[in-house]
């Protein structure tokens, strides 16, 4: 029981710890373990697509049955959306704090600008990419099987499916690092584009904003090596 309640209380101090962060916007998404919830909507190539290759083989014929219901399907996409969604509202809110210390009359620049920038990575590094990868790895694993010859339905209906989900956890080290830099460098170039004036309210506030994440991603890399 004492163990027991040990474990309470370090869960409620995390806990505690973790929504203080929040609400001090000290926390970037991409650098927890809600960053896999924008890989959920990838269940549905991982555990749909290899049963579709399957139904096309001979041997499986009228006995093919989905492997997962629709609803899952659905469930995983709506859970991926919801954190994609709830992560760009989360960075305009931070960048509205800062805007209102910094720039209060570019607000809504600032915001907008955050939102969109922080969309544009999510929906390529958490949607786009990863679907496409994931997709292709069941798609062509499944005509590969095929391809060799194997006969063993379990083994042609669950190893695309085991190989996609199996690749999931090398998706952000794979697409985010190099998303974000692109992402970044082009609204780079648009904010010097639309206010020129590198010592302007709005370009401090951009700028606080960048320094700003990058010492998030410094205290995740620090707190990941301990």
């Amino acid at each position: 029981m004492d163990k027991a309640r040990e474990l309470e209380q370090q869960f409620e101090k995390s806990l505690e710890k973790t929504e203080q962060q929040v609400l001090a916007g000290q926390v970037d998404t991409t650098d927890t373990q809600a960053r896999y919830l924008g890989y959920l909507g990838r269940l549905r190539p991982v555990l749909i697509s290899s049963s579709r290759y399957l139904a096309y083989s001979s041997d499986v014929g009228e006995s093919f049955r989905p492997v997962v219901a629709p609803r899952v399907v659905t469930g995983a996409y709506a859970l991926s959306w919801t954190y994609v969604t709830g992560d760009c509202c989360y960075e305009a809110w931070k960048a509205s704090q800062k805007a209102r210390e910094l720039a209060p009359d570019y607000l809504n620049s600032i915001v907008g600008l955050t939102f969109a920038k922080r969309a544009i990575f999510q929906a390529t590094a958490s949607m786009l990419l990863p679907s496409l990868t994931i997709h292709s790895i069941v798609k062509y694993s499944a005509l590969a099987l095929k391809k060799w010859g194997v006969q063993n339905v379990r083994v042609r209906q669950w190893l695309p499916s085991a190989l996609g989900l199996g690749f999931i956890p090398f998706l952000p080290a794979l697409f985010d690092e190099p998303v974000e830099e692109y992402v970044d460098s082009t609204f780079d170039r648009l904010e010097r584009k639309l206010y020129p004036d590198a010592d302007s309210p709005v370009r401090r506030a951009f700028a606080a904003l960048k320094h700003h994440t990058q010492e998030l991603h410094e205290q995740a890399d620090k707190e990941k090596k301990e």
